[in-house]
């Protein structure tokens, strides 16, 4: 690790420019001879390292900032990384990716200028989450992938237009984001509850985990009712595959269904007037 650290030392130091537009850090692409070397010795004195490389970053007013610490066998030993507290008040940085990092901010969050945000496998509380929507004014999109600690998710930012939320386990959440015209459900769709969406132009379901039985295809058809206004819906081929075979046949051989191909036909057609409708309101 001494040697990758010495050569992203060297190479910083020979940029003399007063700005850069992106700073990436990406251990998934390390080798795993230096990953290994790295867990030997300790990554919490490399740690250190990262906090210099991000404060340099940030005094060259980057634009975006990504930081990806988890190698292929998940975070490095001495991680989660603790973000730096500057971090949390910058006015540069427009596009943010953190991944397997840990936010403690001490203060309210002052993120002016950010429109994309990523979160990947980061420990996220309601009070945090609010915390950064407050200070993220211009924020446009987010992804939520796999972050655990949320129950409840009320976004009103009139700017947010695109949404992803990835959840493969944990406590259900609750949905709100009344201003939100995207959206992307993947994972397990049992932690996900969709209270208004009430602006929603397109979104797309794509369930895992799940096993096909009746109480799925009901949560299916609550899902679709939640967003029944939208324009675009893309499912999955596994989401279709669900449809298909939920009917089924009871021991007198009397067939009952829960989800028939009708419905899913009825639900096409509507979405398809709803788009026509809307196009010739335009």
């Amino acid at each position: 690790m001494d040697k990758f650290t010495c050569f992203v030392n060297h190479t910083l130091s020979l940029l003399k420019c007063d700005s850069i537009q992106e700073f990436s850090l990406d251990f998934s692409d390390l080798s795993p001879e230096v990953v290994n070397a790295g867990r030997m010795e300790g990554m919490r004195r490399f740690a250190l390292q990262v906090d210099r490389w991000i404060r340099w970053a940030v005094t060259k007013k980057v634009k975006v900032l990504y930081l990806n610490l988890a190698d292929s066998k998940g975070p490095m030993y001495g991680f989660p990384y603790k973000v730096p507290g500057h971090i949390f008040s910058n006015d540069s940085i427009t596009e943010l990716l953190l991944c397997v990092c840990r936010l403690n901010p001490f203060r309210p969050i002052r993120w002016n200028n950010l429109k994309s945000l990523f979160l990947y496998d980061i420990l996220l509380s309601d009070e945090l989450i609010q915390n950064i929507l407050s200070g993220t004014p211009l924020l446009e999109v987010i992804r939520l992938s796999e972050c655990k600690g949320m129950r409840k998710v009320i976004i009103t930012n009139p700017n947010l237009k695109g949404l992803a939320l990835v959840c493969s386990s944990g406590p259900w959440i609750e949905l709100s984001a009344p201003h939100v015209q995207t959206l992307e459900i993947s994972g397990d769709m049992e932690q996900d509850r969709l209270k208004n969406v009430s602006s929603l132009l397109g979104g797309q379901v794509i369930p895992e985990g799940q096993t096909i039985d009746d109480s799925f295809q009901n949560l299916l058809r609550r899902t679709f009712e939640s967003v029944r206004h939208a324009i675009v819906l893309g499912l999955s081929t596994r989401c279709l595959q669900e449809m298909k075979i939920c009917c089924k046949r009871t021991k007198d051989g009397s067939e009952t269904t829960s989800f028939t191909s009708d419905d899913m036909l009825k639900f096409s057609q509507k979405l398809l007037c709803s788009r026509r409708a809307s196009s010739g309101a335009r």
